[in-house]
């Protein structure tokens, strides 16, 4: 048995596992389909305006990364215990 530092997570929807690697921010532009040219209007210039969505990192077990919107996926394990465990364990689960 393999015993490791690491938090994994499961993908929501496949329900594959992966480890978690890192985080961060990607920032999306929500674009009307097909429309490549500049916005003229400024309130719909203002509505196009890129959106910061929280993104994770993960890596299956051949270790191929894949980024997925955080709320794609579900922490199942941090450091061999689950997150309720360590929360109960320093009194932060209600």
């Amino acid at each position: 048995m393999v015993v490791a530092m690491a938090t994994l997570a499961v993908h929501r929807e496949s329900g594959t596992k992966y480890i978690v690697v890192g985080g961060g921010i990607r920032m999306f532009s929500p674009r009307a389909a097909g429309s490549a040219r500049p916005l003229r209007d400024p309130a719909a210039r203002e509505a196009a305006s890129p959106v910061p969505v929280a993104m994770v990192m993960v890596c299956d077990d051949a270790g191929v990364l894949v980024w997925f919107r955080s709320e794609e996926l579900l922490v199942v394990e941090v450091d061999g215990s689950t997150p309720a465990a360590i929360l109960t364990a320093t009194g932060g689960y209600r």
